[in-house]
């Protein structure tokens, strides 16, 4: 348990001058240039998905489109002929 604490601690040590330095990076950007980057990040959560599935159902091939019965017996007559 004493462990984790310590672990949580050192994780925290290291993450607090990454995360000030991302505020103070934002809090002296434009607004335009905020405003922007938030808009392309906005865009990229709306477009991934949908890209990423074609992408994923592409690369997945063929799928199949008859029934499970059907390749039954299709097996079935491949097997005895």
């Amino acid at each position: 348990m004493v462990d984790a604490a310590q672990q949580t601690t050192k994780v925290i040590d290291v993450a607090k001058p990454i995360a000030s330095s991302t505020v103070e990076t934002i809090s002296s950007s434009d607004p335009t240039v905020i405003a922007g980057t938030a808009g392309a990040l906005f865009v990229a959560y709306l477009l991934v998905p949908p890209i990423w599935s074609v992408i994923t159902s592409n690369l997945r091939g063929y799928k199949g489109t008859i029934k499970t019965c059907f390749d039954a017996n299709y097996l079935v007559f491949v097997c005895m002929h």
